[in-house]
């Protein structure tokens, strides 16, 4: 991929982003709509496909004066999670080009598709069916979140220069918090002291 390219790209998104908290309140960014109808296929109308949709939000970040400001603020996270799930989504279908068994086991993945296949059975199912595919996505889950939290401690630690020799007998112990006060692990403490 061409460095300069990805500038290109992130000075566009700038510019944007910019030009929407420029704009004054109540237009409702033609400039962007017309931006779009040259790129997008038109219509049996003439109009670009879409463009009404397009001219709402841009509406709506515009009524909200901090909002261009927030996506700009956290358009790297929302991008990043948004191709995490299309990436998620898109290995079964690179498993089958390759010939490959690739699958993912991801609790939003799993619970989606328990509900799609009770929704696709009209209900139609054994409740012991029922109470091993939801015990199924809660094991999914748990193992994402041991999974995460593992990740997590592992950069956190590497970031601080800590040597894996030098966090033995630190697993017994967050086991033991855990066990004890598993409410820490799940919501931040009241009162955060600076570091």
């Amino acid at each position: 991929m061409n460095p300069s390219a990805t500038d290109d790209r992130t000075a566009a998104f700038a510019r944007l982003l910019q030009e929407l908290r420029d704009r004054p309140p109540g237009t409702s960014g033609e400039w962007l709509a017309r931006l779009v109808a040259e790129i997008r296929p038109r219509g049996r109308d003439g109009v670009a496909a879409g463009s009404e949709r397009l001219r709402s939000l841009i509406a709506v970040l515009q009524a909200q004066p901090d909002s261009a400001a927030a996506l700009n603020a956290h358009l790297g996270a929302l991008a990043g999670n948004f191709l995490f799930g299309c990436m998620l989504g898109c290995t079964p279908i690179a498993g089958e080009l390759l010939g490959l068994p690739l699958d993912i086991r991801h609790v939003a993945f799993s619970s989606a598709n328990f509900a799609y296949g009770l929704n696709a059975l009209e209900f139609a199912v054994p409740v012991s069916t029922v109470v091993v595919s939801f015990a199924g996505v809660l094991l999914i889950g748990l193992v994402n979140l041991v999974v995460s939290f593992w990740l997590a401690l592992k950069v956190a630690l590497r970031s601080r220069g800590i040597a894996p020799e030098q966090t033995r007998g630190l697993w017994p112990r967050v086991l033991r918090r855990f066990m004890s006060r598993p409410r820490d692990f799940f919501w931040p403490p009241a009162a955060v002291a600076a570091i």
